[in-house]
């Protein structure tokens, strides 16, 4: 029944295409202990794609900060029957461009540098992540290419809840609080079961749209 309610409401899709950070990768589960490897089978995105029947191209990195996300959107060469998924990653990840071709990626806050946070306030980077969210949406859209888009940071999402945000997004809050269940075997990413439950809570809602 859910099948046939997706291919009414998007007809012949050809791939889902994912972006996102480790929790998109899957790092921590049996087949992507490290991260290393490549993207988990058991991870949202391909428990996704084996319930709407269709290939699964995750691009997701693990550790990748939002602007990165971005880049790899618009860099992306999609085609017109794409459906495509973003789980952006949390406000306070760095990408920092030193030239074209050198980039600093600031993983967390206790690992940045004193001067990123001497000029980038929480609110600022929420701003910024809004704005990421904000272009993605427009550049897809505007391709024609149907997208979703989602994140599970909480200091985002009171961002968004307390009208803070500059720009209006279209995406939808996952609070892992809720759908964790279990850990990976590296006690920090989320676990296999708890993968199931963000791939049924996003096929839900794209269900629903």
């Amino acid at each position: 029944d859910c099948q046939l309610k997706t291919n009414r409401l998007y007809g012949l899709m050809n791939r889902l295409v994912v972006f996102g950070c480790s929790s998109t990768y899957g790092q921590g589960l049996p087949d992507c202990p490290t991260g290393d490897e490549k993207p988990s089978l058991l991870a949202w995105p391909s428990l996704l794609a084996k319930e709407l029947d269709i290939e699964c191209v995750n691009t997701s990195t693990c550790g990748a900060p939002n602007k990165k996300i971005l880049l790899q959107i618009l860099d992306f060469p999609f085609k017109k029957d794409d459906i495509v998924i973003t789980l952006w990653s949390f406000h306070h990840r760095g990408y920092i461009f030193d030239n074209p071709k050198k980039v600093k990626s600031i993983m967390v806050r206790e690992d940045a540098p004193n001067y990123f946070y001497s000029i980038h306030t929480e609110y600022d980077m929420c701003v910024d992540m809004t704005l990421y969210m904000h272009h993605a949406q427009k550049h897809l859209d505007n391709l024609n290419v149907r997208n979703h888009h989602f994140y599970f940071d909480s200091v985002m999402n009171n961002h968004v809840l307390t009208k803070k945000n500059i720009v209006d997004v279209n995406a939808d809050f996952i609070s892992y609080e809720k759908l964790k269940v279990d850990r990976a075997s590296d006690n920090i990413h989320m676990g296999v079961k708890t993968h199931n439950n963000i791939a049924e809570f996003i096929f839900n809602k794209v269900i629903s749209k």
